[in-house]
């Protein structure tokens, strides 16, 4: 795949996974990082943790890190420093979908945005899937794009470059939930991710049901500028004051849960867990002394300050399996862990 420049995603909230270290923060990567993306799965196999119903599953996180200086994307090989080039730029790249034989699922749009590729498994190594997109949005088992002339969106089937039509244009899409347990190879214990469009006008949102073309709308009308998901959640954010509400899953159930932030990390992780927890959220906040950190309580209605003393500037951050990211703004890769 022949990629040359890449575009910072235009989303507030990106949803990510890790992997276990000691307690602090822990350097993982030099860098300069620019974009991060996960690929977690809990996959049945014949060891791992025993879930309630019998089986047992194996954690399966994929972690890829775009270079600012180069645009190339990396995977993350385990611990430590260790990563590996497996691409050159793109637009933008996402993961969706998984199988035993193909457990990364990366795929990519050109800097051009003409074509959509995935990546095969072996550094340099991508098949093309589809032609001229928009964006992307990875939904845990779907991948979808929007056209660049339209607007519309389109499901992936899977089959060699066949899309089809699901909805109209949107300002954007996020998609909630997702195939984090079984994947394709194991049918019967797929979790499905649902897809959530903004109006074009940004006032309204809706869910996809499904069935192509047929969307219901979830939200009463209010002016929002971003939409964002992960594990049981839907964020949106209000175009005017810049507020954060979470979606009850049930029409206009909507609740305000903080005031502005410069972004939102879930980790849905924890909804997956044998201990049935919370999906995790934090929010980073630029202050004038500096940045804070801050995970969501949802049993208290309360934001708990994550000590980031080290850091003199945080310019992203990232969560997942229980642990969380930080970008301070030299742009190094650091994970923290109770």
């Amino acid at each position: 795949m022949v990629m040359k420049k890449i575009m910072a995603l235009g989303i507030l909230c990106l949803v990510l996974l890790s992997f276990n270290a000691g307690a602090g923060w822990q350097k993982i990567w030099d860098g300069p990082v620019e974009a991060v993306v996960v690929k977690h799965e809990l996959n049945i196999t014949e060891t791992g943790l025993a879930y309630p119903d019998g089986f047992l599953v194996k954690d399966e996180t994929r972690l890829f890190a775009t270079r600012s200086d180069t645009g190339d994307i990396y995977r993350y090989r385990g611990t430590g420093d260790q990563w590996q080039k497996i691409g050159n730029p793109g637009r933008m790249f996402v993961t969706a979908g998984h199988t035993l034989a193909d457990p990364d699922r990366l795929y990519g749009l050109d800097p051009a945005g003409i074509e959509v590729h995935r990546f095969r498994g072996t550094p340099d190594d991508w098949t093309l899937v589809g032609y001229a997109a928009a964006e992307i949005y990875g939904g845990g088992d779907k991948l979808y794009a929007t056209n660049p002339d339209t607007g519309d969106i389109y499901e992936y089937t899977g089959t060699s470059d066949l899309w089809i039509k699901i909805g109209g244009p949107g300002k954007m899409f996020a998609t909630a939930g997702g195939n984090l347990l079984g994947g394709p190879d194991y049918p019967g214990h797929i979790n499905p991710s649902k897809l959530y469009g903004l109006s074009g006008d940004g006032v309204e949102i809706w869910e996809y049901s499904g069935t192509p073309e047929q969307w219901d709308k979830v939200s009463k009308r209010r002016p929002y500028s971003q939409i964002c998901g992960g594990g049981h959640l839907l964020l949106a954010i209000g175009s005017s004051t810049g507020d954060v509400y979470t979606y009850g899953g049930e029409p206009d159930t909507w609740q305000q849960i903080s005031g502005p932030v410069e972004m939102l990390a879930v980790d849905p992780y924890y909804a997956f867990s044998p201990s049935g927890s919370e999906t995790a959220l934090y929010r980073l906040k630029q202050l004038p002394d500096g940045s804070e950190v801050s995970r969501y309580d949802f049993s208290a209605d309360q934001w708990r300050l994550i000590p980031t003393a080290r850091f003199e500037e945080i310019s992203a951050i990232y969560a997942g399996g229980g642990e969380l990211y930080v970008v301070p703004a030299h742009g190094s890769l650091f994970q923290y862990v109770e």
